[in-house]
């Protein structure tokens, strides 16, 4: 098959098919990923809810007759597929692109073809404002648990997401850092949020798309055996929670352990640094829901 530079998603014939084993149909284009272009992108990854939305077109319409359910509201569709469009690009090599064209069922004129790239934020802001952008079921939300072990000068911290599991030690010294990135993933709605620790790369994403909560995907890279399938699609406020928490649970188990010979002065301020390196009240009130309170003001 000669490769073709362009790539076409629709939910019709000659488009993209996801499926929830991350796979797709054959489609105008060869299917694209990063490292293997004729592989395609793991989409139900990347663009979780866009099942759902390929079902709401299947059910308005009748491909035998080409005809839609007089209700089906294609403003508000569309709106959502330039959403997964846009979300999709930005996953896309540069060498690629991207178009989104409507269904040949839908007579409504909202748009044509449309090139997807850095531009199209316009038309999105366009159709915002009269899309009902009621709350979109999620294809799919990855489990991310934590189990950590306090060891000397170090945590032991091992992520488990989807069966697979990982672990890496995290020196004492990377808290301030982590406490940053944490921090860097509230602050920032665009781009990745990266940290090294002991030679792997964290990052988080945020991939809120269309009328979904805020989301992200969370991945680690150099991570062999598992490679890029070590990702989760999560909840943002989850996310930061459960791991800022499950530190700071396991940096304060023992302060008090032997409180009738309890350390002072300078030994006490060594047993308590790594929990004050992590501590932080803008985490705190961010993840419990009040108003974000910055690091060194308390209310």
């Amino acid at each position: 098959m000669s490769k073709r530079t362009y790539i076409r998603i629709s939910p019709d014939i000659d488009v993209l098919c996801i499926n929830s084993d991350s796979c797709c149909a054959s489609a105008y284009g060869d299917e694209i990923c990063n490292d293997s272009p004729w592989l395609g992108p793991r989409f139900s990854i990347v663009v979780p809810g866009i099942e759902e939305w390929v079902k709401r077109y299947e059910y308005a319409t009748d491909f035998a007759e080409t005809t839609t359910e007089p209700s089906f509201d294609w403003i508000s569709w569309h709106y959502e597929g330039l959403c997964f469009a846009k979300a999709i690009w930005e996953q896309m090599p540069r060498c690629y692109t991207l178009y989104y064209e409507p269904p040949f069922e839908d007579h409504s004129g909202t748009l044509g073809e449309v090139i997807i790239d850095e531009h199209v934020d316009s038309l999105i802001d366009r159709l915002r404002p009269l899309a009902k952008r009621t709350a979109s079921p999620l294809s799919r939300k990855d489990n991310v648990e934590y189990k950590l072990e306090r060891k000397d000068r170090c945590i032991e911290i091992t992520f488990r997401i989807n069966n697979l599991v990982f672990n890496i030690p995290l020196s004492f010294k990377c808290l301030t850092g982590i406490k940053q990135w944490l921090k860097e993933i509230i602050d920032t709605k665009d781009g990745v949020c990266t940290i090294q620790l002991s030679g792997y790369d964290l990052h988080y994403a945020h991939q809120t798309v269309g009328s979904h909560p805020e989301m992200g995907r969370f991945w680690i890279s150099k991570n062999y055996p598992y490679n890029d399938e070590f990702c989760a699609y999560v909840d943002t406020i989850e996310f930061v929670r459960g791991l800022y928490l499950s530190l700071m649970t396991e940096l304060g188990f023992g302060l008090y352990e032997n409180i009738d010979n309890y350390p002072e002065g300078e030994e006490r301020n060594l047993i308590w640094k790594p929990y004050n390196d992590l501590k932080s009240y803008k985490i705190e009130t961010y993840i419990s829901g009040n108003e974000i309170c910055e690091d060194g003001i308390q209310s």
